[in-house]
Parts: C-alpha cells; structure tokens; sequence
C-alpha cells in the first residue's frame, strides 16, 4: 500500500515539475528574446550612427566639389547596405546654422533628401555643393543623417477504510505545501531575472553611447589635426579655433542617449599612449546644457607647431556623465573618451 502511495506521490511530483517549468520557460524566453531584441536596437543605432558620421567625413573633406554628395551617399550606403537589420529610407545632408552662443541648429532652407542609392527626394537640390562656403575658418557647419496553469482532476487514492481520511489530509496538507514552494520559487527566480535584463539593457546603452563618444572625439581630433596652429591661421585667435573643435565634438555627441557633455580639452599629450596627464599643455572648455565656458587656457595655437617632422601631437579629450536608464547601474557614471592626431605638416 505505501508502496502505490509513493509511486502516486512521484507523479504528483513530476506532474507539479513540469507545471513549473511550463510556467517558467516563457518567462525566461521572452527575457531572453528582449534582451537580444536589445542589443540588436543598438547594434543598429550604432551602425547607422557610424554610417552617418563617415558621410559626413566624406562630406566636408570633398567640400564643394560636385560628386560631395554623391561619394557621402554611397559611404552611407556601403556601410549600412549589408544589413538585413534595418532599412534606410532617407539620407540628409544639410547645413547647420551657428548662433552667437555656438549652439547649431538645422537650416530647413539647405536640406537635401536623397534615397539610399543617392537619388534626390527633391529637385532641384535645395543646398547644391557648389553653394557650400569651405574658407578657413568661416566653413559651413555639415552632417549627415540617416533616418527606423490548468490543473487536471485528481483521482483519489484507492485506502482501507480505516486509514482514508489520514491519507488524503496528508496529501491535501503536501500539495499545498508544494504549490507554496512554487510560488516561493517564481518570486525569487522573477525579479532575478528582471534584475538581469535590465541590466542588460543599461549595459547596451552605455556600450552604444561610448561608441558615440569615440566618434566625437575622433572627428574633433581630425579637425583639430586639420586646422593647425598659428602657421596655418595666422590671423585667428586661439579661442576661434577652439571653439571650432569644440562646436563639432558636441555636434556629434548630440547622439548620446543616455548622458551630459561635462568637459572637452584640448591638449597636448606628453605621454606615448595619448592619454591626458596633469600638467600637460590644455585648453578646458566646461558643457552646461548650450553654454560653453573656458577654463585652464596653457595650449595657445602658437605652440601647435606643423613644421615637419615636429609636428605637434593634439589631442581632444571629451568628460561625459552616463546616467542608466533603468537605474541598475550606479547613477552618474563618469566616463573619457579621447583621441589624437598629429597636427597637418605645413608643406614649405
């Protein structure tokens, strides 16, 4: 008899194991699934984000020449053509305005629409390159963007007379000793879980705006490298080159999704691997919403030299606070990004 009792009592079990698992598994899978939908939302921010940071390099490299926008399409187009992730319905290229307090903003009067394979959404093309100003130093600001538990009947045990009552209470006191335990189990497996793909999600949004913090110092480096010093603009002051670098660093990092702009120096490193010590020569600029303000000014344009071979090392250092989303990760979170680049020789 004890023996029917116990083989009873397994099937009970496993019948209560498979519920839980039942009840499980889809929770588990659509966490799963969220997070991976997750990582591939921001793979594709970030693809389309370096997509449209190099046709804007290709962009204000070519200037005015004919073929700007076409060569800045096809880049678009050869970096993110490949995936099956997301389609590109649109690319703009178009000129950004700067006011008196260095804040850009897009001119609607010079906006260009082209499909991803470079033909014009509007025509005539309201902002032809030949229009575009490429003077040293009065250069037209120019992005690029693309834009998407049933349970069953129980049969009751076949018991003696005698013992029948005892054996169902007991039976009645361990399935509800049993259901205890799986609801004791969901309410601990759950919130991990949870805990788990949220912080996921802080994690890819941190990675995907590092990425977009790399992008922005790098094309600050690259102009800054560009622009020179005093040998190539001996006309401007130290403060109208400055605020070149610093207006396009912050007009590539008006991609981050989830951080502030602090602080951007510009220096000059001392140390081979580029990083920024105290004590190297440096031009701080502090970020507070749109206002720009200088801080420790000790890298005048003077002292950028571009003679070769001695060309001066300048480098762009940008200060952002990351603050998660979803608040698993520790709130404001300081972060640098940096890159350098030798400054253009000056060919005598």
């Amino acid at each position: 008899m004890q023996t029917v009792m116990f083989s009873r009592a397994r099937r009970r079990a496993r019948g209560q194991t498979m519920t839980e698992f039942a009840l499980v598994v889809p929770v588990l899978m659509l966490l799963i699934m969220g997070v991976l939908d997750g990582a591939l939302l921001m793979f594709s921010v970030g693809t389309a984000r370096f997509a449209a940071a190099e046709g804007s390099r290709i962009a204000s490299t070519l200037g005015n020449a004919a073929t700007a926008d076409t060569q800045a399409v096809q880049t678009i187009r050869d970096n993110v053509g490949t995936t099956r992730l997301f389609t590109v319905t649109e690319v703009d290229i178009y000129k950004l305005n700067q006011d008196g307090n260095g804040n850009l903003t897009p001119d609607p009067t010079y906006f260009n629409r082209y499909a991803l394979d470079g033909t014009p959404m509007t025509s005539p093309v309201p902002w032809p390159p030949a229009q575009r100003n490429v003077g040293n130093g009065t250069s037209d600001f120019m992005p690029a963007s693309s834009r998407r538990w049933d349970r069953s009947a129980r049969r009751r045990s076949r018991t003696c007379a005698w013992n029948r009552r005892v054996t169902e209470m007991n039976h009645h006191y361990g399935r509800r000793r049993r259901r205890g335990q799986s609801l004791a189990e969901m309410a601990v497996v759950i919130p991990v879980l949870f805990f788990v793909l949220m912080g996921g999600f802080d994690a890819t949004v941190m990675l995907a705006d590092r990425v977009t913090g790399g992008f922005a110092v790098r094309q600050a480096a690259r102009l800054a490298a560009e622009l020179g010093g005093s040998q190539t603009n001996p006309n401007a002051t130290t403060s109208q080159i400055d605020m070149q670098i610093v207006r396009n660093a912050l007009a590539v990092a008006r991609g981050l999704t989830s951080a502030t702009v602090s602080e951007i120096d510009i220096y000059a490193p001392s140390l081979a691997d580029g990083t920024y010590r105290a004590g190297d020569p440096v031009d701080q600029y502090f970020v507070n919403g749109g206002a720009v303000s200088p801080g420790t000014q000790t890298f005048p344009i003077q002292n950028r030299n571009q003679t070769p071979p001695n060309e001066t090392s300048i480098g762009v250092r940008l200060v952002w606070t990351y603050a998660p989303p979803a608040g698993i990760f520790p709130q404001n979170m300081r972060i640098v990004e940096y890159a350098v680049m030798k400054a253009s020789p000056l060919l005598l």
